[in-house]
């Protein structure tokens, strides 16, 4: 083991000597279950103080790389994460309740047992090339072998070529709609919309609204109206609305004023594109004089396993993030001990209808 240099006031930084140690067992020198040598052994080897070297023993066995076990020494883990965590990376801060709590839960309950750890980063974007604070976490991260591989959900480009850039042997699985050199699998989604332009066509509706979010006002309602025409629905620039995520009252108000038109002239299939603003959209139509369930067809997005408060049972459409991760767990294993993946796996959307 080589001797550690020292700094200019003489002595060895704790910071070194776990990064030593932390390489040791990332090269696999200190294999999985084996015995490290003793303190008295470090201090010589290392030529660093007791307390510098209990210090760093006691940062390994935090971040997972090292169990002590009495008197009979201290032990590299079974599981040490750089083989067996896995981070699951979004481009977004925490976006919600039920975004970040679905997502978290999902990671607890597959952290299970001593096998894995699931952990969640968020914020991790790029702002023209600059990162952001989450991706300073995500990559210090990287740095310590703490991960073995990641789950990129909807990330900007790039992000995987700076991980790897960290640490080669990071493996990747991807949703983003883009391919990218060393993404081991790209997860790729069915169409929301076309399912849903399915429904309205086989329930015999003809006249579409959409709630929407800001967010989506260009691409995804632009696609939405399209798909809309190509299977003969017809779309009004009244029935046409974009909110806040958090202005889901006013997405209540505005379903209330839409209801109220002449059967003529109100749609009578609704379209809510965006989970946060279901339950107020729905409040709205609740508040409507007509039998929803023969005169309407409502299909509200959301991300499974999680579900909305509604005040009647309405369509769910949307990714179900606990087949996503599930999906991203095995080709991560795959990847570890062969053969490889398939490059692209083809995940349709989840649909729920009323019971």
């Amino acid at each position: 083991m080589p001797k550690l240099d020292r700094t200019p006031k003489g002595r060895t930084r704790t910071s070194d000597v776990s990064q030593l140690m932390r390489d040791l067992i990332l090269n696999g020198e200190w294999a999985p279950g084996a015995r490290i040598p003793t303190k008295l052994d470090l201090r010589r080897e290392l030529d660093a103080s007791d307390g510098t070297i209990q210090k760093a023993l006691h940062e390994l066995r935090e971040q997972g790389f090292l169990r002590a076990h009495g008197r009979l020494g201290t032990f590299v883990t079974q599981y040490p994460p750089h083989i067996h965590r896995i981070g699951i990376v979004l481009g977004s801060t925490k976006p919600s309740r039920m975004w970040s709590g679905t997502l978290e839960a999902l990671a607890a309950e597959a952290s299970r047992g001593p096998t894995r750890k699931v952990s969640v980063y968020f914020d991790c974007s790029l702002h023209d090339g600059e990162p952001s604070s989450g991706v300073n976490h995500l990559e210090e991260d990287i740095r310590k072998g703490l991960l073995a591989g990641v789950i990129l959900l909807w990330s900007k480009k790039g992000l995987v070529e700076r991980m790897r850039n960290i640490r080669p042997e990071l493996i990747c699985v991807s949703m983003n709609d883009h391919d990218e050199p060393g993404v081991v699998q790209r997860i790729s989604l069915g169409s929301n919309t076309l399912r849903a332009m399915e429904k309205f066509r086989a329930d015999g509706r003809s006249r579409l609204a959409v709630v929407a979010t800001f967010n989506h006002y260009h691409d995804q309602c632009a696609s939405i109206i399209a798909a809309a025409a190509d299977h003969g629905l017809q779309t009004r620039h009244s029935w046409i609305h974009y909110f806040d995520p958090s202005s889901g009252l006013s997405a209540r108000a505005v379903m209330e004023l839409m209801m109220s038109l002449p059967p003529e002239a109100r749609p009578d299939a609704i379209y809510i594109t965006d989970d946060h603003l279901v339950h107020e959209a729905v409040e709205g139509l609740a508040t409507a004089d007509l039998d929803v369930s023969r005169e309407l067809t409502v299909i509200g997005h959301n991300n499974f396993p999680s579900r909305p408060r509604v005040p009647f049972p309405i369509h769910l459409l949307g990714p179900d993030l606990s087949h996503i991760l599930n999906a991203g767990l095995a080709a991560i294993q795959m990847a570890q001990e062969g053969p490889p993946p398939a490059a692209v796996l083809q995940l349709p959307p989840a649909f729920e209808s009323p019971s």
